[in-house]
């Protein structure tokens, strides 16, 4: 059995994560729509994600549950989103906890090298977050 990273989170469980995300901190009022693609769009990516910042997110892909973007650029707005918008969300938030245990799980899947026992450490991890995504939908 084979895995493919870019498809298997990016493009599909980040799509879900983050539309999920997002929309309750919305719903919450940490911030608007507008706000967000605001911070999105100015935003200083940096050298390495420059071509790959991600669009702007509108109201239906949100509503529809999912974020439709490249693998790419969900992989750049995981990335970034903790420094787009961190300071305005709660630290106990149930919703900031998932994008950073979605975040963690990204940056390990894109280490250069793991030690053996991060098998040990994502699959605890991977647990934790498919717990708190349920809870949380």
């Amino acid at each position: 059995m084979v895995c493919d990273f870019m498809h298997d989170i990016p493009e599909r469980v980040a799509r879900y994560d983050m539309a999920i995300i997002v929309q309750n901190f919305i719903i919450k009022k940490y911030f608007t729509l507008d706000q967000l693609n605001s911070r999105i769009i100015l935003y200083q990516y940096g050298i390495i994600e420059n071509k790959n910042f991600p669009p702007k997110l509108n109201q239906s892909n949100l509503n529809n549950g999912s974020i439709i973007m490249s693998a790419s650029e969900m992989l750049c707005l995981v990335r970034n989103f903790g420094l787009i918008v961190g300071e305005l969300i709660p630290k106990s938030s149930k919703n900031w906890k998932l994008y950073i245990l979605l975040r963690t799980i990204v940056d390990l899947c894109c280490a250069w090298s793991i030690e053996p026992e991060c098998s040990k450490l994502l699959d605890s991890l991977v647990t934790e977050h498919n717990r708190l995504y349920m809870e949380i939908i």
